[in-house]
């Protein structure tokens, strides 16, 4: 073992994400850095949302790489409007959101309904496309778009003015939102071992990666005996209750890397908020409080030592310190283990990549 210096240390605070997909492209090319996705089903509140930083890697034979999800795409709202199929004349209105078109006509063209939804403040240009019709032969679908594309949009109320026959009668035909997500957007490409139809992605822990300046990293283990005395004399020990992990860090970074655009800061990470409220817990049951795993990989500038990896699971801060003088964090808190996990080998593809 070498002494552990901190500048040669890397920290990976990481989200507990998991779960799978499957490639739904029909073919998939090397340079490709999107793909349709179906089958979404994470360990998250919103088993089919993938957040935007996931991480993931696919089952092709030769496939060693692993993507981060940059964009996702959502479902568009769609909504269906039905006049009675014997109705030959009159007109109709439609509203959203209290904003009330012009009469529009029993056969209108889809160009008019459109315009005319998209004349709505409450709608507004491009925000609209209009298909299927036009009616009573054949329902309107209005697919929400622009700036209303993957939102779970109010209804459009329709109203009859003096159609001869039946009423506007409107249904939610596709539910919109960004969950779930059907298109992911990924780097790098998929490479030489290009994935197929149906191929399992397995998504794996979203995370940031934190080169250290100066500061440290300390973690006590402890461990409970109770010694029992026989006449007074000391007798036998029994161990006594699991004791969590404490671990206190204090640093002044030199740079963060998201692997997205998202900025994310360490503190957003180890509290959820910001841009980190889609990372998931690390804890097995999802009804504990929220926490995070820190990994802390030493690795060797020079010689023939090991590198080093400590892995401490399941952390909750207890206690965060801000000095702007000195520009510097503090945070303290405990994992929910008894031990912190320590392997020594060759990490020198990861701190390649984390020391880069």
């Amino acid at each position: 073992m070498a002494r552990i210096e901190l500048r040669d240390c890397a920290i990976l605070i990481q989200d507990g994400l998991s779960g799978g997909a499957n490639v739904a492209e029909t073919t998939p090319n090397a340079a490709d850095t999107d793909t349709d996705i179906n089958t979404v089903n994470l360990n998250s509140t919103d088993a089919d949302l993938v957040p935007v930083g996931a991480r993931f890697t696919v089952n092709t034979a030769n496939n060693t790489l692993t993507y981060t999800v940059t964009e996702r795409t959502g479902t568009n709202e769609i909504q269906t409007i039905n006049i009675d199929q014997t109705a030959s004349s009159g007109n109709f209105t439609l509203n959203f959101d209290g904003q009330v078109t012009s009469n529009l006509l029993w056969n209108a063209a889809n160009a008019a309904v459109a315009s005319a939804l998209e004349g709505l403040s409450t709608i507004g240009a491009n925000n609209v496309t209009v298909t299927g019709g036009p009616g009573p032969d054949s329902d309107w679908l209005i697919t929400f778009t622009g700036n209303l594309a993957e939102t779970d949009c109010n209804m459009i109320v329709g109203a009859n003015v003096d159609l001869d026959a039946g009423n506007v009668v409107i249904t939610e035909t596709t539910k919109g939102g960004i969950s779930p997500v059907t298109n992911i957007v990924f780097t790098p490409a998929w490479g030489a071992n290009v994935p197929s139809q149906g191929d399992v992605i397995t998504f794996i822990p979203q995370r940031l990666k934190v080169k250290i300046g100066e500061g440290n990293l300390t973690w006590t283990e402890s461990k409970e005996y109770e010694y029992l005395l026989d006449r007074g004399d000391l007798d036998t020990v029994r161990e006594g209750d699991e004791q969590p992990v404490d671990v206190s860090l204090e640093f002044v970074y030199e740079y963060i890397t998201t692997e997205t655009d998202k900025d994310i800061t360490p503190v957003d990470a180890i509290k959820q908020v910001g841009e980190a409220t889609e990372w998931v817990s690390s804890s097995a049951d999802l009804c504990e409080p929220y926490a995070i795993d820190m990994v802390v990989i030493h690795c060797l500038p020079c010689g023939t030592d090991q590198d080093e990896k400590a892995s401490l699971t399941d952390f909750r801060w207890e206690s965060l310190e801000y000095d702007l003088g000195e520009a510097t964090i503090a945070v303290s808190g405990r994992c929910n283990v008894s031990q912190v996990t320590v392997n020594r080998g060759d990490y020198t593809t990861e701190c390649t990549e984390l020391l880069a």
